[in-house]
């Protein structure tokens, strides 16, 4: 195995860990991140925690907020109803 492939292979170690232990220890994850490790497996775990906690944020969203499923409006909607000459 090269240099490459096991930096490769440390990377995606740490990221795997940091993915897993923050989602069933968050706090131990918060500890873990606050050590100052420079090596590819360190730049995994922070990669694999924040890549957690961004699809659990994705996730608290309602549907109807993600841009697939809102509702698109136009002009005539927000007239609709209003006597604009009333003033």
């Amino acid at each position: 195995m090269d240099e490459t492939q096991s930096d490769n292979s440390k990377y995606q170690k740490g990221f795997n860990e940091g993915y897993i232990i923050t989602k069933y220890e968050p706090g131990l994850s918060d500890m873990i991140s606050l050590f100052k490790n420079e090596s590819q497996r360190g730049e995994g775990f922070r990669d694999g925690r924040q890549q957690f906690v961004l699809e659990q944020t994705k996730d608290r969203h309602p549907s109807w907020l993600t841009d697939n499923n809102r509702p698109q409006r136009t002009t005539e909607d927000k007239t609709k109803g209003r006597d604009l000459e009333e003033r």
